[in-house]
């Protein structure tokens, strides 16, 4: 049974070894097993593990190109995949979605707001254009022209990762999944389908006949989890120092000609 908009406002260890699970209304469910993916600020963390997400240093504002006309230069780069310009320590990246609108991102390295009131400024949808034209001053006005085209309220999205290396401490009856386990930047495209291999191994792993209790089958999990994401993580900040980088360009056309050299040499 799925409950929409259940919001959850904490999780607590129960004396008899189970989980009680409180909701915004004042219910609460009592559970054998916890498995906690609510997200990069998940409640159950702090039972499993001590390490909490970082800000990465660089933050997105995005906007949405709903209807894209032909004469549109950001959606005809775009294509049916992404478009990366690079610059220093910013970029304007554009992704193609399924139903046929180009999101538009504007990301550069800044500091933490860690009040995390600048988000609350975007609805000033004018202002917006503004500071970004100012910030991306001297960039081509092919690109900027997105800016006028974008035909959604901007987003404010700060990125924030865990280490690729986690310490997470003894637990019983509760596993995290997803970005509550391993969020991290966004520069791999590996965040959704590492959660939703998380749920499938997960799965496996309880009804796998060698794990003869729910607490084994979670220390097997967690274990291949961990491992896995290690390298994802570490892929993932790696993309980020290349994309956004004081050289701009060379990081990305560098990885690039390696990846052709290698290619050719097999």
């Amino acid at each position: 049974m799925i409950t929409w908009g259940a919001t959850v406002t904490g999780v607590t260890p129960l004396p008899d070894g189970r989980h009680r699970v409180s909701l915004a209304d004042g219910a609460h469910h009592d559970a054998d097993l916890v498995i906690a993916c609510d997200g990069i600020r998940s409640h159950a963390r702090s039972l499993v593990t001590g390490e909490q997400p970082t800000y990465s240093g660089i933050t997105f504002i995005h906007g949405d190109l709903r209807d894209p006309g032909p004469g549109s230069f950001v959606a005809r780069n775009t294509g049916e995949g992404i478009l990366h310009a690079l610059g220093d320590n910013k970029a304007i990246l554009a992704q193609r979605a399924a139903d046929r609108s180009v999101r538009v991102y504007f990301a550069l390295r800044t500091p933490e707001d860690p009040a995390r009131t600048l988000g609350d400024r975007f609805a000033d949808t004018a202002a917006v254009r503004a500071h970004l034209r100012e910030t991306f001053a001297g960039w081509s006005p092919d690109l900027l022209s997105a800016l006028d085209e974008i035909d959604t309220d901007f987003a404010y999205w700060p990125l924030y990762g865990l280490p690729a290396h986690q310490h997470w401490q003894p637990h019983t009856g509760i596993t995290l999944l997803g970005d509550a386990a391993h969020v991290m930047p966004p520069f791999g495209g590996q965040g959704v389908n590492m959660a939703l291999l998380d749920a499938v191994e997960l799965v496996h792993t309880l009804f796998s006949p060698q794990c003869t209790t729910i607490d084994e089958a979670i220390v097997v999990f967690e274990q291949a989890m961990l491992d896995r994401m290690a390298g994802a993580i570490l892929d993932a900040d790696a993309g980020g120092e290349m994309l956004l980088s004081p050289a701009g360009t060379a990081p990305l056309l560098d990885h690039f000609a390696a990846a052709a050299a290698a290619e050719a040499g097999q």
